[in-house]
């Protein structure tokens, strides 16, 4: 009777860890879907069922990576984000794990009100400094061409009036690539530093990859540079 009762207790604390399990399968068209993986087949499909009931049923081909994670008791499924880093390329974000960029509105979500605001700022010092560097490297061309109509001027009026325009041109090209290369750096270098800010403190929890090839090789990424390749 007691190891009767003692296999019970262990069933439903298995049963209550299971229904703590919270999985993501990762789309290469950038969605999410976040629940329970009911059966996964590398070769074929996968099963995955969401906290609302709703079941999904995914090729093997349209599937980037796979996520096994717990989620804390209580939490929202939005919390699992919280290991999920991001890349930055230029101005914009990217979803580290499938490199997808990222939306305003994921930004607005994922980024305290902090981290929000530097990354607005930046955003617009990154954009305004590489438009003075356009306009500056623009006015740098200008500056060639009327240059060269000033030494082919058919009298000293004309050289005169294309010099003047050519040393104009060449003060504001240094003006535009200076102030340009100041904001660009500044907004790149605060966009870094909201990235770092981010990822910091996050993990990554296991991983399967499936990588096409003949004899689909899926991967498993465990973390500390540790991974597991299994071929079926």
């Amino acid at each position: 009777m007691k190891r009767f009762l003692f296999v019970l207790v262990l069933s439903a604390l298995a049963g209550y860890a299971c229904a703590q399990s919270i999985d993501e399968v990762h789309l290469k068209n950038g969605n999410v879907i976040r629940g329970t993986i009911l059966e996964m087949n590398p070769s074929g499909d996968v099963t995955i069922q969401t906290s609302e009931g709703d079941t999904y049923v995914y090729k093997m081909s349209s599937v980037d990576s796979i996520t096994r994670g717990v989620a804390v008791p209580g939490s929202d499924f939005s919390s699992l984000n919280t290991f999920r880093k991001i890349d930055r390329r230029k101005g914009f974000y990217y979803w580290e794990d499938n490199n997808m960029q990222l939306t305003e509105e994921e930004c607005a979500s994922i980024f305290n009100d902090e981290l929000y605001d530097t990354y607005l700022s930046a955003q617009r010092q990154f954009s305004v400094g590489r438009g003075l560097l356009i306009a500056g490297l623009a006015c740098a061309g200008a500056t060639v061409v009327t240059l060269y109509g000033a030494s082919n001027a058919p009298s000293e009026d004309v050289f005169e009036r294309n010099y003047n325009m050519a040393v104009l041109f060449a003060e504001i090209a240094d003006v535009g690539i200076c102030l340009g290369c100041v904001f660009k750096g500044i907004g790149k270098g605060r966009l870094e530093w909201v990235k770092n800010t981010y990822n910091t403190g996050r993990y990554q929890t296991s991983t399967l990859k499936f990588a096409p090839s003949v004899m689909m090789t899926a991967q498993n990424e465990l973390g500390f540079g540790a991974s597991l390749k299994f071929t079926f």
